[in-house]
């Protein structure tokens, strides 16, 4: 507990912070009482435009739990004036909170493949690198926006993205194939009530006769677009970003109501 401590004050003092490494070079343990190891790690600290920097760490661990190893290397803050002042990010440091959200994002992903028709297996691992309370709320912010990823792990356009590629974009037609309706916060669908957000997976075809599947995001301004065209099966305009024909949208200027 007091090592957790310990490291959040150090973190708490990081002023400028940069996204670095810290690579073990020596581990020294000394017994403590009540199975207790206290352990002295000698390592660097790097990180872009910061000059790689010895430190030593000093860690309190149960005796059973591992230890980390000569050449080992954890993510850490660093201060970039200051490269002595700096947070490493140890496994074992990880906010119980932030483990059980992302354990349950990744559920929740799981959980849409399976409602989109798509096999589990496309949703990548589960995310446990140690992430910090401020990203942690960046995330919640981002689902009830209905910003998180696609089940696929890729990041859907938003509104400023995709205007390229409703002035450029290639016409086409898709059909849905499978669609997941996202809880999100009713202020994102103002002013129209009744709009909705919604994954969904098409089978979208070309002017010459080919089609393909991809993943989208699809935004549907107002009731009468969700009962007509928030379902599996409906034919819907589309635009394909002619520089990545993964990036599709749905074509709502082409849609008269």
């Amino acid at each position: 507990m007091l090592v957790g401590l310990a490291n959040w004050m150090r973190g708490k003092r990081v002023q400028d912070a940069v996204d670095g490494t810290f690579r073990v070079i020596s581990v020294t343990p000394f017994t403590l009482d009540q199975g207790q190891v206290r352990l002295h790690i000698s390592g660097v600290l790097s990180a872009p435009d910061v000059p790689a920097t010895a430190v030593q760490v000093k860690r309190t661990l149960d005796q059973n739990a591992p230890w980390p190893r000569a050449d080992a290397e954890y993510p850490a803050r660093i201060d970039r004036e200051r490269p002595d002042k700096y947070v490493v990010d140890w496994p074992d440091m990880q906010n119980p909170l932030a483990q059980e959200t992302q354990v349950k994002a990744h559920a929740e992903q799981v959980a849409r493949a399976i409602r989109l028709g798509l096999d589990p297996s496309i949703v990548p691992p589960p995310d446990t690198r140690p992430i910090g309370m401020r990203e942690l709320i960046a995330q919640g912010r981002d689902v009830k926006l209905g910003n998180q990823p696609l089940v696929d792990g890729s990041i859907p356009d938003n509104a400023t993205e995709a205007e390229p590629i409703y002035a450029n974009g290639i016409i086409a037609t898709a059909t849905i194939t499978g669609i997941d309706f996202l809880t999100v916060d009713p202020r994102v669908l103002k002013p129209i009530p009744g709009g909705a957000i919604a994954h969904v997976v098409l089978d979208v075809h070309r002017a010459d006769g080919t089609s393909y599947q991809v993943l989208s995001r699809f935004g549907f301004k107002n009731a009468a677009r969700v009962a007509q065209l928030g379902r599996v099966g409906a034919e819907v305009p589309v635009r394909i970003d002619p520089a990545d024909d993964r990036r599709v949208i749905l074509d709502g200027p082409a849609i008269p109501y």
